[in-house]
Order: structure tokens, then C-alpha cells, then sequence
């Protein structure tokens, strides 16, 4: 992971967890990547149709994942977008969802680099 990416994300106590078996941080990684990018497409489609119970309940599911992949970044605002949908808070949460989808297409991307080119 290059400089930049490193903020991204951190896989570091992934590894520790599995006693550094790369494979079974790989199978992570490409767990992540087919099951959140269509939640996050999911959330935001909800969003978009006002239904912030759903927008809630996904950001609810897709919150410990952040926590799991440490996306440092991403944590506190996942967390955000659930309370603000619970409270239909249109605005705030748009620019949060702005925010997240931002950078969550970083970390995607990122990923998949890593997952074809690089240390995992």
C-alpha cells in the first residue's frame, strides 16, 4: 500500500488476527468487495427514494466492516449517516452519503489494486 493508502485503509490487524495468513485476509478482502459495494449502491439508491429506515438498518450492517478493515475515515461518518437516517435528516445526511461515496470508491479501487498487484 503507497503512502495515501495507507490512510485508507489498514489491514495490519486483519493480519494479526489470522496469525499473518495472507490468503485468509485476501478471502476477506474479496469478501468486502462483493458484498459492500452493492449495500453502499443499495443504501444510496435508498436514500434517494427517502427511505431512511432502510438507509438506517444498511448503515447499521455496513458499520462493523469499517471497524473490521479499519477505514479510519470512514467510522465515525458510517456511524453518522445511521443516527441522521433514523432521524431523516435530509441535508446533513446527503453530505455525509456526499462524503462517504468519496472515499468509499477510493478504498474500493484500492483494494482490488491491492488484491491483483500488491501485499495482500
Amino acid at each position: 500500500m503507497a503512502g495515501d493508502q495507507k490512510a485508507l485503509y489498514d489491514l495490519t490487524p486483519l493480519l494479526k488476527t489470522y496469525d499473518n495468513d495472507q490468503k485468509a485476509v485476501r478471502d476477506m478482502v474479496r469478501m468486502f468487495l462483493d458484498t459492500i459495494p452493492p449495500q453502499w449502491e443499495e443504501l444510496k439508491d435508498d436514500y434517494r427514494t427517502g427511505k431512511f429506515e432502510e438507509v438506517s438498518t444498511l448503515a447499521h450492517s455496513i458499520k462493523p466492516v469499517m471497524d473490521i478493515m479499519h477505514i479510519e475515515m470512514l467510522t465515525g461518518v458510517i456511524r453518522e449517516i445511521e443516527k441522521l437516517a433514523k432521524e431523516e435528516k435530509n441535508e446533513e445526511l446527503k453530505s455525509l452519503i456526499d462524503n462517504f461515496d468519496d472515499v468509499i470508491i477510493k478504498v474500493f479501487n484500492s483494494l482490488r489494486d491491492d488484491l491483483e498487484n500488491r501485499f495482500i
